[in-house]
């Protein structure tokens, strides 16, 4: 089958849709940019400060069970 007549029967968004998944998988700056069109940056800037955070929470918390255990 050739190519010409396999484009006649993929529906026309099919293609397109092919080589947006194509370039998503292959090019880190296409996936930047649309990450950060989609406004998914903010999102994942904000749960990596959350996941900072909470390990240092974590950290100061392990820290104060250890001062409250010399204690007993």
């Amino acid at each position: 089958m050739s190519q010409q007549s396999n484009m006649a029967t993929t529906p026309p968004g099919d293609n397109l849709k092919q080589r947006f998944l194509k370039l998503l998988d292959e090019d880190e700056e296409f996936r930047q940019l649309v990450i950060t069109k989609l406004g998914l940056k903010n999102i994942f800037d904000s749960l990596k400060q959350l996941h900072k955070n909470f390990k240092q929470h974590q950290e100061e918390m392990k820290q104060l069970f250890a001062r409250l255990d010399e204690h007993d």
